[in-house]
């Protein structure tokens, strides 16, 4: 699908591009792009997004988004979506370690709050809740939920002497159950564009689980065998990425689990693909010296996560003032909303009717990333009451990236269905050509006709001229068998048994 592009404007637009996300976004975001784009190149928006999947899971629990009479919670589940070899496991290969270390020293604070639902659940209230990154490849419907099993122990006898063993049920937690990263490298095999039978609720559970915190819509159910119903608590932020598949456009049209992420879709140009290629083969035989910084931003995370924890305790632990907004917050937001329908309405029909699909979801990822702009910004202010406050900036901040988002977005629809007009005109042909031949009397018992009295039937079928009947003969040779005889050609559709 990837299409001609002008190699000078496109760099211009991408180099235009990262001087914006080098001043607008919050210094801590734009150091972090800087450095994982030295490993994955050319990946400044997919950097800075997962660095807000990351940020959005630390705040979960202290900050919760006024939205009318609803509550959003500060998620951000991002999907990359782009060709294959152009840095997106390389990209995480920077993010997973960053994740994975931070969330261990959030563990070994040991001040995060309870997991409640699910204390309520197992009646367990001792411990805060645990972060951590689940990243599997190959699973099954059960491996990921929580399930009850039969199991043996040993307990003290009713009259003090010795032990016994009983057959007791206990709860076993799902692999999705818990805090931190839902990871998936290849998300093709999720089970969302192919739904194979063991992961055949893939698209229920990711559904369910993007769902706010705020309510009980999050808690993944599950009828078991034996009677009860069993609750998985997945609070996880989702960070995945895949090449894109086949069925992208159906998914993103038929099913909702594409409109609650945030998706970054790139059909990366063949010019971009040689330069990645060229930079590679300039690095073969050579050894560089890994020396990312990872311990910097697990650190700056830390940091903001005690600002978060201490800002929480402030405010009473009312999650609802943990961030306030400033008055023109309201006005930035709509504007930005406005500017997102217009730029809509300048697609063509078929492109508007899918990108719409999107655009209620895309706002309130716009709101949780002002929020989240607006914390990772905090610390560059030295006053406490300027802290934590969500302003216009932060929605700029927040619109440039979700612009970027849709951009690629509407760009890659249009793309998909000038491809898809060209398959099913083309199917048309090779349709219409079979029917003017089957219909066609003056066959030889063989199943051969003239070719020119075939190509003169067609044109009438058709309505098009002798150069263009040509033209779809040739794009589709070989449906039919020819004969020469003589000067005269005839030809029979392949397959043709004799009449």
């Amino acid at each position: 699908m990837n299409e001609e592009f002008n190699e000078e404007e496109y760099m211009n637009e991408y180099t235009e591009n990262l001087e914006k996300a080098t001043h607008i976004l919050p210094s801590i975001v734009s150091g972090f792009i800087d450095d994982a784009c030295k490993v994955s190149h050319m990946n400044e928006i997919p950097a800075a997004l997962s660095f807000f999947t990351i940020l959005g899971q630390l705040a979960k629990d202290f900050v919760v988004i006024p939205n009318g009479q609803s509550r959003e919670d500060t998620r951000i589940h991002f999907l990359q979506i782009q060709t294959s070899g152009t840095g997106k496991s390389t990209l995480y290969n920077f993010t997973g370690p960053v994740a994975k270390r931070t969330f261990e020293g959030i563990n070994k604070k040991n001040i995060h709050p309870t997991n409640l639902p699910l204390a309520l659940e197992t009646g367990d209230f001792e411990g805060p809740k645990a972060f951590d990154v689940m990243s599997v490849v190959d699973y099954t419907d059960a491996g990921l939920l929580s399930d009850t099993v039969e199991v043996e122990r040993e307990e003290p006898r009713e009259n003090g002497e010795g032990t016994r063993r009983v057959r007791v049920m206990e709860r076993v937690a799902g692999i999705l159950e818990g805090s931190g990263l839902a990871h998936w490298d290849e998300f093709e095999y999720s089970g969302v564009f192919s739904t194979s039978e063991h992961k055949k609720s893939a698209i229920v559970y990711l559904n369910t689980l993007m769902n706010t915190l705020a309510g009980e819509n999050w808690v993944i159910t599950k009828k078991l065998k034996e009677g009860d119903i069993q609750k998985t608590f997945c609070e996880r932020s989702v960070l995945a990425m895949t090449y894109p598949p086949k069925k992208l456009e159906e998914v993103m049209t038929h099913k909702g689990v594409l409109q609650r992420m945030v998706v970054y879709v790139w059909d990366v140009p063949d010019f971009i693909q040689d330069k990645m290629r060229k930079t590679q083969i300039l690095k073969a035989g050579k050894i560089e010296e890994v020396n990312q910084p990872i311990d910097k931003y697990v650190g700056a995370l830390l940091k903001l996560y005690d600002a978060l924890y201490q800002r929480y305790e402030d405010v009473g632990r009312d999650l609802t003032q943990t961030v306030q907004f400033a008055d023109d917050f309201t006005d930035a937001y709509m504007f930005r909303y406005e500017q997102m329908q217009s730029f809509i309405e300048r697609e063509k029909p078929q492109v508007r009717e899918i990108a719409s699909n999107f655009t209620t979801r895309l706002l309130k990822m716009l709101l949780k990333l002002s929020v989240l702009n607006c914390i990772a910004e905090s610390p560059q202010y030295s006053k406490d009451e300027d802290k934590f406050i969500v302003n216009s900036r932060h929605v700029s901040q927040a619109a440039f990236l979700i612009q970027n988002c849709y951009s690629r977005l509407t760009m890659w629809l249009g793309s998909a269905l000038r491809v898809r007009r060209r398959e099913e005109l083309a199917n048309s042909k090779q349709t219409n050509l079979e029917g003017v031949y089957l219909k066609m009397k003056d066959k030889d018992e063989e199943g051969y006709v003239s070719k020119k009295l075939f190509m003169d039937a067609y044109v009438k079928s058709e309505k098009v001229s002798q150069v263009q009947a040509y033209r779809d003969y040739k794009k589709h040779r070989e449906l039919f068998v020819e004969d020469k005889v003589g000067r005269s050609v005839f030809l029979k559709l392949r397959g043709e048994e004799k009449e």
